[in-house]
């Protein structure tokens, strides 16, 4: 079994960074919970019953930044606390045992009332998050991104967003989400990951003083990958009427005899299509033919989805579907690929050399490793440098449109 504290000691920057992950399985009838969890745990604990005590002990910890969140990954989630404080070495005063004391807090202490969470602070968050759903389908955007997936999702894995299951909502009790919380956190010891400038030993040692209650450690499902397979029949086309004051035409396409490496693959052709060194996606809808407002590909590579989403006037929703085939048809063109593939994959690189220079994205590789949840970052660059036109090619053909939404601006009566 692997050691469950992973500590990168490092000079290189002025602030440490914890994190504390639990990993566990996503359940549909669970969405609402794994929604409103973090929000009751991070703002305020037993200690520090009010965002303003909470806030001042931040304060007086040196603590930049706490949050709690959650990521789904096909049907492995994952509970994660992250902290920032300030490098010790630089303020003398700052005691990293009371900055992880009070992290402990924060996890293992909430704010309860009659055996579950504040019922005043759990209806808050419920509002919040109805409004800001409402707010988001005001706007074209935010309606594809409620409408496609049960459009898309043949297998109710894909469309598993709150958007589609605010009915739960209402099902959630500060009761039976406590109990939730008990049984995904309270009962479980987390992994922890730490980049900085900290004495590993002494490090352990101390966080094994708070973290290691000798309760099962969970171990990841590892079901992150849940492709959607291509229908046998022919793709379906929606027409829906709204009153937006713009139109998009929105293409699903899924792939056939998908694999786990091909992924490396996708995301090279949403690069090649959307990103700001080839573009070939606006240049040829905007540039070329001034068909759209804006256009994008979308890769959703974990459940085998790649959209294509171009905003247009209603009667041009035709025309700009052709002309997204012809982008396609473009990417089958090795003289058209070849010099542009290249820029891509020297841009990506850069990137990743950049990355380095942020703890958040070393703290993502050094998890996404620990996990297994991506193919390892030796063997994604090697993929990556070996890219070739062919393979773009190979990849389209595999390529099968799944649906194709038109969403018109309702005409005046």
């Amino acid at each position: 079994m692997k050691d469950n504290i992973v500590i990168k000691s490092t000079k290189k920057f002025e602030t440490i960074s914890i994190r504390l992950v639990f990993p566990f399985e996503e359940k549909e009838e669970d969405i609402a919970k794994i929604r409103l969890m973090p929000q009751m745990l991070s703002f305020m604990n037993a200690k520090y019953p009010t965002e303003e005590a909470f806030k001042k002990a931040k304060l007086e910890n040196y603590i930049i930044g706490f949050e709690a969140q959650y990521a789904i990954l096909g049907t492995s989630g994952f509970m994660i606390f992250n902290l920032t404080t300030v490098d010790p070495h630089i303020i003398k005063d700052n005691n990293l045992e009371n900055i992880i004391a009070f992290l402990e807090e924060c996890v293992y202490h909430p704010k309860l009332a009659n055996d579950g969470f504040d019922a005043f602070e759990l209806e808050r968050e419920k509002d919040i998050i109805r409004k800001s759903i409402a707010h988001k389908n005001k706007q074209l955007g935010g309606y594809l991104d409620c409408r496609i997936p049960p459009l898309v999702d043949d297998v109710g894995i894909y469309q598993r967003g709150i958007y589609n299951h605010l009915e739960q909502l209402d099902e959630v009790t500060p009761q039976n989400l406590y109990q939730f919380y008990k049984e995904i956190v309270e009962t479980k010891s987390p992994y922890i990951f730490v980049i900085g400038n900290v004495n590993k030993k002494q490090l352990e040692i101390t966080l094994k003083k708070y973290f290691n209650t000798g309760k099962p450690i969970v171990q990841s499902q590892k079901h992150y990958d849940c492709f959607l397979k291509p229908k046998s029949k022919d793709f379906q086309f929606v027409i829906d009427e709204k009153n937006f004051k713009e139109s998009a035409v929105c293409l699903v396409f899924k792939f056939k005899r998908l694999t786990k490496k091909d992924k490396v693959t996708i995301s090279m052709v949403r690069r090649l299509l959307s990103s700001e060194v080839s573009n070939l996606l606006f240049n040829k809808l905007r540039s070329e033919e001034g068909l759209v407002y804006t256009a994008d590909a979308i890769n959703s590579s974990r459940y085998g989805l790649f959209e294509i989403i171009a905003y247009t006037d209603k009667d041009k929703l035709d025309l700009a579907k052709e002309k997204i085939f012809e982008c396609l048809d473009d990417l089958k063109n090795p003289e058209i690929v070849a010099p542009l593939l290249k820029d891509i994959i020297d841009d990506y690189l850069i990137a990743k050399e950049e990355s380095k220079d942020y703890k958040s994205y070393i703290l993502d590789d050094i998890m996404d490793e620990y996990f297994d949840t991506i193919l390892p970052e030796k063997e994604r660059i090697t993929l990556i440098k070996k890219c070739k036109a062919t393979d773009i090619k190979e990849i389209i053909e595999r390529m099968q449109l799944d649906t194709c939404l038109y969403v018109k601006e309702k005409c005046d009566e």
